[in-house]
């Protein structure tokens, strides 16, 4: 629910300093709870993040972050975690795994990790730069044929 909290149905142009500030912490916020259930997922023994954690997170950078170089980044690192994330052998995502309802363009390909085409299109989607894109694309390409077979 945090990737979609944001300012909706309001009229932005009648926004006080103040309110956008207010707003702009209450994002933080939101936010920081987040990365830290993703933080807890990541230490846990028993729960695992997966796809749908990593493209959720991507798309709270987006609408809760401010627009900035910081912002990102940090979609970038979370990109780069998701990748270098073994899935659980029970996700859907998995390749061992399948899914009835998963269709076979949608699950992550063998050394992915947790990258898979929501994974992808968030990612797209959070970055305004078509090299950064590409360069982040590129990198994971390398990754992923490294680590085929290792999942």
């Amino acid at each position: 629910c945090c990737s979609f909290a944001r300012k909706v149905g309001t009229d932005a142009s009648e926004e006080d300093d103040d309110s956008l500030l207010q707003r702009q912490v209450a994002h933080r916020e939101i936010f920081d709870i987040a990365e830290g259930a993703l933080n807890a997922l990541l230490a846990s023994e028993y729960a695992r993040p997966d796809s749908a954690t990593f493209s959720g997170m991507i798309r709270a950078c987006v609408n809760l972050l401010p627009n900035t170089e910081d912002r990102d980044d940090r979609v970038i690192e979370l990109f780069r975690l998701a990748y270098c994330t073994v899935p659980s052998s029970g996700a859907p995502s998995s390749p061992r795994m399948g899914s009835s309802t998963t269709s076979e363009r949608m699950r992550a390909p063998p050394g992915a990790g947790c990258v898979d085409a929501n994974v992808l299109r968030q990612l797209r989607h959070a970055l305004p730069s078509t090299e950064d894109y590409i360069r982040v694309r590129e990198e994971f390409e390398k990754h992923r044929r490294r680590h085929v077979g290792e999942e």
